[in-house]
């Protein structure tokens, strides 16, 4: 499919169709090519609730050395409350989280802010059975944005979502991969599961002049780490 691009405010939007129910991402998530810097990349945090910003650091003591189980089931989330703020430390990155939603010809939306994490709000809720959906930028024009450093994450490494109520939930990443996005792995990326898991989207691979996009895809994929309740 020949890839189109669309200014949005300051960002581009991602090319996305619907497909058996399920997004297809195949979109770029950085204006231009920059340096990563190998600083750690700390958003601004002032959207966020303190309750939530402690909710998070008391979790990130308590699921420190949690090993993921082989199995993880739902939170059992009773009500579909957003996901607030998200803690990937392992490439210090926080940000607050804003609804993703699609655009009238069915592309995704991409968050406003180039420091801000968006969550497709059309989809799994994080916590829920099978794949919640996070997008980033990975740069602008003006340097590094919040995923700039993404492809750095390792097996293992941990991601703390905070839902609005305060809820933490933890994800554990499980691999890394890069698609060209003319050859985008919708099915894979994007299929129900059984088990709540996690997708972390940017872009990836060379930047094409031309066009004004990368040419590939990074995600992560991460699933759930079971709460672990003391008696």
């Amino acid at each position: 499919m020949k890839r189109r691009v669309a200014a949005r405010r300051a960002g581009v939007h991602a090319a996305a169709m619907f497909v058996g129910g399920a997004v297809l991402l195949s979109g770029a998530y950085g204006s231009g090519p920059a340096l990563l810097s190998a600083a750690p990349l700390t958003a601004s945090v002032a959207n966020v609730s303190p309750a939530v910003a402690a909710a998070v650091s008391v979790q990130a003591q308590s699921d420190s050395a949690v090993e993921p189980a082989e199995k993880a089931t739902p939170v059992g989330l009773t009500t579909r409350i957003d996901p607030a703020f998200v803690d990937i430390a392992a490439i210090g990155a926080t940000s607050t989280i804003e609804r993703l939603g699609t655009l009238r010809d069915g592309r995704l939306e991409t968050p406003n802010d180039f420091m801000k994490v968006g969550w497709w709000s059309g989809g799994v809720v994080p916590g829920e059975p099978g794949p919640a959906v996070l997008a980033g930028h990975l740069d602008s024009v003006q340097g590094p944005a919040i995923f700039a450093r993404l492809s750095q994450l390792k097996p293992d490494d941990l991601i703390r979502i905070a839902r609005k109520d305060g809820v933490v939930i933890t994800f554990s990443v499980t691999r890394i991969d890069r698609y060209p996005k003319d050859r985008f792995p919708a099915v894979s990326v994007y299929g129900p599961t059984t088990e709540p898991e996690l997708r972390l989207i940017t872009c990836g691979g060379s930047f094409d002049r031309k066009v004004h996009s990368y040419n590939d895809n990074t995600v992560v994929y991460a699933r759930l780490v079971p709460t672990i309740v003391s008696t």
